[in-house]
């Protein structure tokens, strides 16, 4: 059996994604790298979709890890074996738009959210795909969402 084909380039976090009946997916509120709050703690509400492209079959692990900035001990907030595509049999490569479930989170300082992913392969690494940066600001010039 050949080896899997695919990479991921890159994870954006959002508010949510839709998929229309015909087919049509649509990112709704869309993350930059860096995500500002007023004060801790907050509770925050975002999906994963992750980009790629593959030319075989794959299937995958991912997990999303809010690392929290005075102690810098990994929480995970979502983990996933999945994301399984097995319908690429003689195609050449095709672009991979997958969305993940929602994932809700509290947090009670600044820190990061770092989503990676795997293969199921046993002894594969953890590859860093994406990463959200939660920060506080006080200025009232800043964007800044309520807690």
């Amino acid at each position: 059996m050949p080896q899997p084909s695919f990479k991921f380039y890159q994870a954006l976090y959002c508010d949510d994604y839709r998929v229309e009946v015909t087919g049509k997916g649509f990112v709704i509120g869309l993350l930059s790298n860096v995500i500002f709050f007023s004060e801790f703690p907050i509770t925050f509400e975002f999906t994963v979709c992750l980009v790629g492209e593959a030319k075989d079959d794959f299937s995958i692990e991912v997990r999303t890890q809010f690392i929290p900035e005075h102690d810098g001990k990994p929480i995970t907030i979502g983990a996933e074996a999945g994301g399984k595509i097995n319908e690429l049999h003689g195609r050449d490569s095709v672009a991979i738009f997958l969305p993940l479930r929602k994932n809700k989170i509290r947090v009670d300082c600044e820190g990061v959210l770092i989503t990676e992913v795997r293969t199921n392969k046993k002894g594969a690494r953890w590859k860093k795909i994406g990463q959200l940066d939660i920060t506080q600001k006080s200025s009232s010039s800043e964007s800044v969402l309520p807690s």
